[in-house]
């Protein structure tokens, strides 16, 4: 698909990274969560927002895109100003509103909205991209799921009752991301890439389990990481030879 104009919408992002990340000092953030609607940064914030998206539109006729991106910018920011656990999923998801806001701006500036709807429909009536699509779901929490219950009955071996000196949940995004990078590599025939992030990942995690007395706990991660590898790659290869 070629897409009409990009450069409008690299532009409009490229306005988006200045001002909500360059131009906002981390005062005017943390006054933004203290006093909410009432914090004078979040109407300087928004100012600078409007002031950069309509010089880097360029199209200054055109007022209601900046505008538009402008007000649910504010709105994005002032809701998530009352969120009280302001964790990396909100920062994500608001970063995905703001993001989503300037494509659909873009779009419908451009006239483009049929063409990405009918390139959805295609998407979703294709089966190699629904096949593609359905790999990486199944490889993340579903495989997690699937890869502790294979090894639960080793868990209290290799763990004992005393807390854990790890991250809490670090395991289980460090096998989605190894997985993800699996099927990836897999998919795209570069199994020399796998073998250099199985080592990478041996070297970093085997490296602390220097001490004798925790061979459990080494042959525990040894099992985890050898099924999580073997079945993302299995997935890929299985993938690539159908989309072939």
């Amino acid at each position: 698909m070629n897409y009409l104009q990009l450069d409008i919408l690299l532009r409009l992002i490229i306005a988006h990274i200045l001002a909500d990340f360059i131009f906002q000092p981390d005062k005017w953030v943390k006054h933004r969560q203290d006093h909410k609607i009432n914090s004078k940064y979040l109407y300087y914030h928004t100012i600078v927002i409007g002031v950069i998206t309509f010089l880097a539109f360029g199209n200054y006729g055109v007022i209601w895109l900046p505008l538009t991106i402008t007000i649910l910018h504010f709105i994005f920011d002032l809701s998530k100003s009352y969120i009280k656990n302001n964790t990396v999923v909100v920062f994500l998801t608001d970063q995905f509103l703001h993001i989503l806001v300037i494509a659909l701006c873009w779009l419908n500036y451009t006239g483009q909205m049929p063409v990405l709807y009918n390139q959805y429909c295609h998407l979703f009536g294709e089966p190699k991209a629904l096949l593609i699509i359905a790999s990486y779901i199944i490889i993340t929490i579903p495989m997690s799921i699937v890869i502790r219950k294979l090894t639960s009955n080793w868990y209290s071996e290799a763990y004992s009752s005393d807390a854990e000196d790890s991250l809490k949940n670090a395991g289980k995004w460090i096998g989605i991301i190894e997985r993800f990078l699996a099927l990836t590599f897999s998919i795209m025939g570069k199994y020399e890439a796998i073998g250099f992030v199985l080592a990478a990942k041996s070297v970093f995690r085997f490296n602390e389990l220097k001490n004798p007395a925790d061979r459990k706990r080494t042959e525990y991660i040894l099992i985890g990481t050898l099924i999580s590898f073997a079945t993302a790659i299995a997935l890929g290869m299985a993938v690539r030879h159908f989309i072939r």
